[in-house]
């Protein structure tokens, strides 16, 4: 986990595979606050990477609350990369070429 110190829009990361240090954007948040419950949303469809092109690690950002808000990131395996990214095999569209009319 990390936390933003220095008052740009980025918080470092520290990849756990290869140790690489990178930084990455904080996504935009949204707070709702109601009269029975308060919730902070911060949407991130997409992964964020090692920049190191030999590990490429995926990671997903989380939000943490230990006096104060806190970004971190959690890694993630390839089952949660296909079910955010989609699928890398491209299914090509069969049809019959010529058939009866």
């Amino acid at each position: 986990m990390t936390e933003n110190a220095n008052g740009n829009n980025k918080f470092q990361v520290t990849c756990i595979q290869c140790g690489q240090v990178f930084s990455t954007e904080f996504p935009p948040m949204e707070l709702l606050n109601g009269l029975q419950a308060s919730l902070l949303s911060a949407p991130h469809p997409k992964l964020v990477r090692c920049i190191n092109q030999k590990c490429r690690q995926p990671y997903t950002i989380v939000i943490t609350g230990h006096q104060g808000i806190n970004f971190g990131v959690v890694p993630v395996n390839e089952a949660a990369v296909a079910e955010v990214e989609g699928s890398k095999i491209i299914k090509p569209k069969l049809e019959i070429v010529g058939g009866i009319n």
